[in-house]
């Protein structure tokens, strides 16, 4: 194999998932403004709905794309799918930033966006579980918690750029002029970071576990001997997703849209936040090792379990250091869990079976529970009137996620690689 420096794999594993969730993010940064562009509606707070509703949707055939790439990336290697993966979630977000509106073309604009996400999400269905198996095989045994929360770190960074883009729009344009032409600006420029992926991408190495772990044997035998480490991985990122989309993706949102913050502070407040959330993983990452990984991710659920509701309440006092200090606080409670849960994970399977093991329970969980939450979050506040009803979304998916805790202190061997 063609060596692979730590310095490369350092880069590799930091920009490992920027454009995906650089790209899934800026949806959901400008969903008020694709609801009033893309759907024929006057009521801003259904179309919000209705656009979360189009976002919800399009993570539906996330499964079948972690099915379809995890199974190539078993069989045919890693290095093949990461070098390609990417490119059906380029295209269609330069399309859509080209997209016509409601306004020109009626209801074909709907069809024609929500295609693309299709695409998309069939694409990004395999992108990080096969980055995250990639990274755990790739990186030395006592490095493997630091490397693997770069891969947590990167998808926080595509977000905190997706935030950021954002920012800079209503800082510097006026509604109108978004409204007119700068939503498109976050779309194309993604192109460009797909363009730099790509060149990192290009010289990677297939791993040497891929290479030695190749025996004889069904894939369907195998797949359905890790129905249980499948299990763990759903219940663990259902509840890391629905976390990180309520306080952090819908939070801009929610801050404008229903607490009538300005749009430009809301994203402001919510950009540190990441980029606090970004360090605070790093941070984790470097500290924990392979035999203390479930206590993080105990101290993680339980945190959020007690103190999201109270601190979820402050936000209505609306003070800008009050709005600062929240979501930093959140982003250190879920920084336990996301610094470590990537190692986990990948240490729950055999190499013949960990891409599609770790992308069927990944996907899963984000189909059911991340890609929902923020329409989830809109209609309770919607059918309720009660604007702190979401966060009872993060507080079931800890006590759901309770079993997979308990059952990693069964298993301590589990975390031995």
């Amino acid at each position: 194999m063609k060596p692979f420096s730590k310095k490369k794999l350092l880069l590799t594993s930091l920009v490992a998932n920027v454009f995906e969730w650089y790209d899934f993010s800026i949806y959901a940064y400008v969903a008020g403004v694709l609801g009033t562009l893309f759907f024929d509606e006057n009521n801003p707070k259904l179309a919000l709905i209705k656009s979360f509703a189009l976002f919800s949707i399009s993570y539906l055939i996330r499964p079948l794309g972690s099915f379809v790439f995890g199974y190539l990336a078993d069989h045919y290697g890693r290095r093949m799918v990461l070098k390609t993966s990417f490119f059906l979630m380029a295209v269609p977000t330069f399309m859509i930033g080209l997209l016509p509106t409601f306004q020109s073309i009626g209801w074909l604009s709907i069809m024609l966006l929500f295609a693309l996400r299709l695409v998309q999400s069939f694409a990004t269905g395999g992108e990080l579980p096969v980055v995250t198996c990639y990274v755990f095989e790739m990186a030395p045994l006592e490095k493997k918690n630091f490397y693997c929360s770069l891969v947590a770190a990167s998808a926080i960074l595509g977000v905190f750029l997706g935030s950021l883009v954002v920012t800079l729009l209503y800082l510097f344009l006026s509604q109108e002029a978004i409204l007119a032409w700068g939503w498109r600006i976050p779309f194309l420029i993604g192109f460009i970071i797909a363009g730099f992926i790509f060149v990192i991408r290009k010289e990677i190495p297939e791993t040497d576990v891929f290479q030695a772990a190749q025996e004889p044997g069904s894939y369907l035998d195998r797949l359905s001997q890790h129905k249980y480490p499948i299990l763990q991985v759903f219940l663990l990122i259902s509840f890391m997703s629905v976390s990180f989309y309520t306080l952090f993706v819908w939070m801009p949102s929610y801050l404008s849209v229903y607490l009538n913050i300005k749009p430009s502070m809301a994203h402001l407040t919510s950009s540190i936040a990441l980029l606090s959330l970004v360090f605070f993983i790093l941070v984790v990452g470097h500290v924990s090792h392979s035999d203390n990984r479930k206590k993080w991710i105990t101290c993680s659920i339980f945190m959020m379990i007690v103190l999201s509701y109270p601190l979820f309440g402050l936000l209505r006092i609306k003070y800008i250091a009050i709005l600062f200090i929240v979501q930093v606080i959140f982003a250190l409670l879920l920084s336990f869990i996301q610094g470590v849960v990537y190692a986990t994970i990948g240490s729950l399977f055999h190499p013949q079976i960990r891409s599609s093991g770790i992308g069927i329970g990944y996907t899963l969980a984000q189909a059911i529970f991340g890609g929902l939450t923020p329409t989830l979050s809109s209609w309770l506040i919607y059918r309720t009137g009660y604007v702190e009803s979401p966060i009872f979304l993060v507080i079931t998916m800890g006590l759901i996620a309770v079993p997979a805790v308990a059952s990693l202190y069964r298993h301590p061997e589990i975390f031995s690689t």
